[in-house]
């Protein structure tokens, strides 16, 4: 998924036409293989869902964020991953586990710099470089974090 606006690269402005493409394509993909993951990439997090979102961090940003939130709401075979704020994956709020009506979100942090928030609510400027690697087996997915700097 990915923002239609050039005007304010903060947050994801998604137009309608991209949410029903969504929709669509997410219930061909789980009607056709209901047990298989499916995963959604988007570079802005939801309200309130992973590290960067939580309330006064400032970095959720999806202008739709209500009808988006319902979309993913009803295919728990999602694993989300949403980046921007660029937050340290041992910060609070690393993943936001499937419950709330939501799918499994996991905050992507950043293999350029990272942000923390030990200290300060709105966050720090750390250096680093994070990611994941997945792992897909027959009714599992392992989602593992990655130090690339530190190569580990």
């Amino acid at each position: 998924m990915g923002s239609e606006s050039k005007s304010n690269g903060l947050y994801a402005d998604l137009s309608q036409n991209q949410l029903e493409w969504f929709d669509n394509r997410l219930r061909e993909l789980t009607s056709l293989h209901p047990d298989r993951p499916v995963f959604v990439y988007l570079h802005q997090s939801l309200y309130d869902t992973i590290a960067g979102s939580f309330e006064g961090q400032g970095w959720d940003g999806i202008v739709q964020n209500d009808q988006f939130r319902a979309i993913v709401a009803k295919y728990p075979q999602i694993y989300m991953f949403n980046g921007h704020s660029h937050w340290d994956m041992n910060t609070r709020g690393s993943m936001h586990d499937k419950s709330d009506g939501l799918p499994n979100i996991f905050n992507t942090a950043s293999v350029a710099y990272l942000w923390s928030s030990f200290y300060v609510p709105t966050g720090e400027y750390m250096r680093g470089s994070q990611g994941y690697y997945v792992k897909i087996y027959d009714g599992k997915v392992l989602v593992m974090g990655r130090d690339f700097e530190n190569g580990k």
